[in-house]
């Protein structure tokens, strides 16, 4: 398991624009949050996980009146985990549960990567001794 901090993403509103010629692409803020993002992740060097995965998203509570979508924070995290290769994908395959919650004791967002091992158990030992 490892747990590291991440500035706060923008809202999934706010990854993607529209061209004029009609094509999409990521806004300034989007590429400013990935390039700061990734430092954090490059200083703070967080364990990469192969195999499936539990995430668990502790987002700062929100400051005064506004309303904020807890949900719409994990896009921008769960594909900037398997960019930089914390996790292997962001399937079904690999990311088996997401939790997210509002932290008051947290800035930005607070990232806990848990590995899922699903391992058979090795029964070599008491067939050898029954031979």
């Amino acid at each position: 398991m490892s747990s590291f901090i991440l500035p706060m993403p923008p809202s999934v509103n706010g990854l993607w624009a529209n061209s004029r010629n009609g094509g999409r692409f990521r806004t300034q803020r989007y590429d400013s949050w990935i390039y700061e993002a990734g430092a954090e992740i490059m200083r703070q060097r967080p364990k990469k996980h192969v195999g499936p995965v539990i995430l668990l998203y502790e987002v700062q509570e929100p400051s005064g009146k506004r309303k904020f979508d807890l949900g719409n924070r994990e896009k921008a995290l769960t594909d900037l985990l398997v960019s930089h290769g914390i996790i292997q994908a962001d399937d079904n395959t690999v990311v088996r549960e997401i939790k997210l919650k509002w932290a008051p004791d947290v800035e930005g967002v607070r990232v806990t990567v848990a590995s899922i091992f699903n391992r058979v158990p090795d029964n070599t030992k008491d067939n050898a001794e029954a031979a």
